[in-house]
């Protein structure tokens, strides 16, 4: 059985799986379908993708929602609070908050990243559609998700992409694109048309805040009925010398930045230290990376790694880490 297993190992890496990969209209950017029929985004100046090509929705959905506990607090109508590290396209929140729409669970959704993409690449990356596939083959059947999740999902999507598109058209899409900081006159814009978009339910308009530190942008909006947004737009290696985020109070982090080897400050145990702060002393933190060094830079921050099953045709291993060491 292991030579046959080793064999299986040896002849995957050998013959890899087509995966189409489409151009779009930024240079930056490439658009990867992944096994499960949904597609993600590949940066091309790194060489990687945001999502693993074994299926972008099987990754979010057992790596990030069902192994931090998050899909069950808000089946039970738990109010939940998540930060992630690594927003990317946005895929892990709008799954996320289509779960809480779905069980009427309250969830405040934090995350950072250095950049967004355009807006028009999210909305084509849409999840709704390999979602409803994997739950018609029954591959979704122990997540016990409600028939009407891909619905939600896709609504939720549709949220997403008019709030990035707004904050996007209102502070300059170049500047986005090239990775700037927001102009000065698009965020006075902004604040005034954010002004009336305090509600639940509301339709999504991004209200920068002014309580972020300097070296972050903050916009704030609702998704749904709810879900509150906080993104952060910077350099996520601040967070471990930000004040701002030390205080144990979340339930849940998704932490999904690009892999160690392209961005190995996000790897460190300064960082790590950092999240075991952030999370309640019942926290967990989960990511796809199960590297013996990570374990290790985890365990010298305070949190308590162990290896667990990946997703279904999806990598063998992933992790997740405890607070309560």
């Amino acid at each position: 059985l292991r030579n046959r297993l080793n064999y299986a190992v040896e002849w995957t890496a050998m013959h890899p799986p087509h995966r189409p990969r489409e151009t779009t209209d930024y240079a930056s950017w490439d658009c990867l379908v992944t096994d499960d029929g949904s597609r993600t985004l590949v940066d091309r100046s790194l060489g990687e993708s945001f999502h693993s090509g074994s299926g972008a929705v099987a990754e979010t959905l057992w790596v990030y929602l069902r192994n931090s506990g998050a899909l069950d607090r808000l089946r039970q109508g738990q109010s939940t609070r998540i930060f992630e590290v690594g927003l990317g396209a946005g895929i892990a929140l709008v799954m996320t908050a289509a779960a809480a729409e779905s069980w009427n669970g309250p969830l405040l959704y934090a995350a950072i990243d250095r950049q967004l993409p355009p807006w028009d690449l999210i909305e084509r990356l849409n999840p709704a559609s390999a979602i409803d596939s994997l739950m018609h083959q029954g591959r979704t059947a122990e997540l016990m998700l409600p028939a009407h999740y891909p619905e939600t999902v896709s609504r939720t999507h549709a949220e997403l992409v008019r709030a990035i598109r707004q904050y996007q058209q209102n502070t300059g899409a170049a500047d986005y694109i090239q990775s700037s900081p927001p102009v000065p006159g698009g965020i006075a814009k902004q604040q005034k048309l954010g002004a009336s978009a305090n509600g639940y339910g509301s339709p999504p308009m991004p209200i920068p805040s002014t309580t972020a530190p300097a070296n972050l942008h903050e916009i704030s909006f609702h998704l749904g009925a709810n879900t509150k947004v906080h993104l952060f737009i910077g350099d996520a290696t601040a967070l471990a010398a930000d004040e701002r985020f030390t205080s144990q109070a979340f339930d849940c982090i998704y932490f999904d930045p690009f892999s160690p080897d392209t961005t190995p400050g996000l790897w460190e145990p300064p960082i790590f230290a950092r999240m075991r702060s952030m999370l309640k002393p019942s926290g967990v933190l989960t990511t796809y990376c199960v590297r013996r060094s990570v374990r290790r830079c985890m365990q010298q921050a305070g949190l308590r790694p162990e290896v667990v099953p990946g997703p279904p045709a999806g990598k063998r291993e992933v992790l997740r880490a405890w607070a309560d060491v």
